[in-house]
């Protein structure tokens, strides 16, 4: 019972962890990033929102400044705070189950385990953040790019505990093309996470409808006041960011940048997926290949589509969804030209 639940539990965790990350982003797409002024609770509520009178009368005169209460945009908040602490708690009792196990050789899973924790910790601080300062792009953007990297890091830690019975068998190259073919895949990843990076800043400047046609932008985008402004990482704190307070040009710049990253972006990914194909890949490697490919076909079309359709929910949803399995597609691809040298959780 013991050995399942070691087993079982990174998987479980790193798909709770990916419900959250598209809680997060149905949060930020609602705009119910401040649906709730104050954290951890709802306008002083912890395990609900203000719904009888007296309560709506009293939230409207503890925070004035803030518009109407409406319960649309309090409960997507809230159901993505439920969730995240149900994380926090995942994350911990793995942690512990890491500690009980240090003396079985596994002092690395432990050690993963600790980084999982404090990342998720200042997750936590980050989502604080996102609220008391009122969506500050840098802080929503960092949030993301948290969540992501909290599913990644919690993904690997499941692919540890089942390496050897996933990819054990897996026909791998000569030790050299390995290496080579590891950090030329890693390095891929690297720069998909700068277009998730990308995409996350603009969703915080709510940036993504600005140019509603393909493949350019009516704005002029292109000058280097725009670029500067729209790219200004340290805006000040205190100010509301809700909807967004750039201009016209900047928000182009932005989007326009986040286009061409996605060329850059699916060109790294195919060369590095072009590379592998002729390597004669088989078993695990084969179909690693086959979803990666898969999953950048669709996430193009779905860029394409947000703009085409001007950001549908489902759609906008789907999108960081697809960049959140691209993303881990790129690390099975780099944990399977590792796995030879990779030591189990199990």
């Amino acid at each position: 019972m013991s050995s399942m639940l070691d087993r079982y539990l990174p998987w479980i965790t790193t798909a709770f962890a990916i419900v959250v990350a598209l809680l997060g982003a149905y949060t930020r797409l609602a705009d119910s990033g401040l649906g709730c002024p104050d954290w951890p609770g709802c306008y002083g509520h912890l395990t609900t929102v203000p719904q009888t009178l007296k309560e709506i009368t009293k939230a409207t005169q503890a925070y004035p400044s803030m518009p109407p209460l409406a319960p649309d945009r309090m409960w997507p908040e809230m159901i993505h705070r439920y969730f995240a602490g149900t994380l926090v708690l995942g994350v911990i009792f793995m942690t512990v189950r890491a500690a009980c196990f240090k003396r079985q050789k596994r002092q690395h899973c432990l050690g993963l385990m600790l980084v999982i924790s404090a990342l998720i910790l200042f997750q936590a601080v980050l989502g604080m953040w996102t609220v008391t300062w009122k969506l500050l792009p840098l802080v929503v953007m960092g949030h993301l790019l948290g969540g992501f990297t909290l599913t990644a890091c919690l993904y690997w830690a499941a692919l540890l505990n089942h390496r050897t019975t996933l990819f054990e068998t897996a026909p791998l190259l000569q030790s050299t093309q390995n290496h080579r073919a590891f950090w030329i895949i890693a390095t891929v990843t690297g720069v998909v996470f700068v277009q998730i990076m990308l995409g996350g800043w603009t969703s915080a400047n709510y940036a993504a409808l600005i140019c509603p046609d393909l493949p350019g932008c009516q704005a002029h985008w292109w000058s280097l006041s725009a670029l500067k402004q729209g790219f200004n990482l340290f805006s000040p704190i205190g100010k509301n960011y809700e909807f967004g307070i750039l201009g016209e040009h900047a928000r182009a710049a932005i989007q326009m940048v986040h286009r061409w990253g996605a060329l850059i972006t699916s060109a790294a990914v195919l060369f590095a997926l072009s590379w592998c194909v002729k390597q004669g890949p088989q078993g695990p490697l084969k179909w690693a290949i086959g979803l990666t490919a898969s999953v950048l076909v669709c996430q193009v079309l779905l860029g394409m589509s947000n703009i085409i359709w001007l950001l549908p929910m489902p759609v906008a949803v789907a999108h960081n969804g697809l960049g959140l399995l691209l993303l881990l597609c790129c690390l099975t691809l780099c944990f399977i030209f590792r796995t030879s040298r990779a030591p189990s959780c199990t």
